[in-house]
C-alpha cells in the first residue's frame, strides 16, 4: 500500500485524505500550516482593516477571492457586521473549488475554465480585460503572491485587499517528518509556496533534508514546480491544480501529466 505525504491544513486535508484511501493509499497527515482566521477576538488593527474595506463595499466593481478560506471569512464578517454583496457586483473565483464555495453562500462567480487555478488563469478571464478606472477589491489572506494586484493595477484598475486570515507555520519539536519519512512515503504532496518552505525548514531542523528531496513531491502549476526544482527535490511531478481529482490522477496514473 502506497503512503502519501499531506501536508494541507487539517482543516482542508479531508476530502484529500478520503478520496487517497477510496483509493486503496494509506494518506500520512502532518499539516505544515495552520489557517488562522480573524474574527472579532483579533487584534483591533485586523479588526479596524476588515470593517474598513467592507465599508467600500457600494463602491466596488468587483471581488476577487483567492480560496475557500477566503471565502469563509468574507461572509464570517459580511454576517457579523450585516451588510450585503450589492446586486450588480461582478465576482471571481481563483478556481472551481472557491467558486462551489461562494455559491453555497448564494453567490454566482466565475472561475477560469483552464486546468490551472491560479493567477494567471484568472486574469486571463474577459472580465480582467477592460478595467481601467475600475474599484476591486481581493479577498485573501496575509501574505502571499503580489502578482494578481500588481497586473490589475498595470491595466488601469484600482485594488484594495482584504485580508481574513493568517497562514501560521507549523514547527514540529518531536521529529514528527522523520517518523513520516520512516514510513518510504510514495508521494509528498505540496499545494502552496509556503508549504514547500516549511517542509524544506522542517527536514532541516530534523537533519533528514537529504531523505525528503528523494522523495518524490507533487505541485500544481509550473510556478511551484521550478520553486521545488531550485530547491533540489530530485523528483518533482506537475499536477494540473491543486484539486482532489487532479492530484488523484497524477498518483494513479489516470491521465495528469506528470514530469521530473
Amino acid at each position: 500500500m502506497q503512503k502519501i505525504l499531506v501536508t494541507r491544513p487539517a482543516l482542508q486535508a479531508p476530502p484529500l485524505i478520503g478520496a487517497l484511501k477510496a483509493e486503496g493509499l494509506k494518506p500520512v497527515a502532518l499539516p505544515l500550516l495552520l489557517i488562522d482566521p480573524i474574527d472579532e477576538r483579533s487584534s483591533l488593527s485586523d479588526v479596524e482593516c476588515i470593517e474598513s474595506e467592507l465599508a467600500k463595499l457600494d463602491q466596488l466593481h468587483g471581488l476577487i477571492f483567492i480560496s475557500t478560506n477566503a471565502v469563509d471569512g468574507f461572509f464570517y464578517w459580511l454576517d457579523l457586521l450585516k451588510k450585503e454583496l450589492p446586486d450588480d457586483l461582478c465576482v471571481l473565483a481563483i478556481g472551481k473549488a472557491t467558486c462551489e464555495r461562494l455559491r453555497k453562500h448564494g453567490v454566482v462567480a466565475n472561475f477560469s475554465p483552464k486546468a490551472a487555478s491560479n493567477s494567471e488563469a484568472l486574469l486571463a478571464l474577459p472580465e480582467c480585460q477592460s478595467v481601467i478606472g475600475q474599484q476591486w477589491m481581493i479577498v485573501k489572506g496575509y501574505g502571499g503572491r503580489e502578482h494578481l494586484k500588481q497586473e490589475l493595477t498595470s491595466r488601469g484598475a484600482k485594488v484594495d485587499y482584504l485580508p481574513v486570515y493568517r497562514r501560521k507555520v507549523i514547527n514540529y519539536a518531536h521529529k514528527e517528518l522523520t517518523l513520516a519519512v520512516d514510513q518510504k512515503l510514495a508521494f509528498i504532496i505540496l499545494t502552496s509556496g509556503e508549504t514547500l518552505n516549511q517542509l524544506c525548514t522542517q527536514a532541516q531542523f530534523e537533519a533528514i533534508e537529504k531523505e525528503v528531496l528523494a522523495i518524490p513531491v507533487i505541485v500544481p502549476g509550473r510556478r511551484l514546480y521550478q520553486i521545488a526544482v531550485k530547491k533540489g527535490f530530485k523528483t518533482v511531478v506537475l499536477a494540473e491544480n491543486a484539486s482532489v481529482p487532479a492530484i488523484l490522477k497524477v498518483i494513479t496514473n489516470k491521465g495528469c501529466k506528470g514530469e521530473e
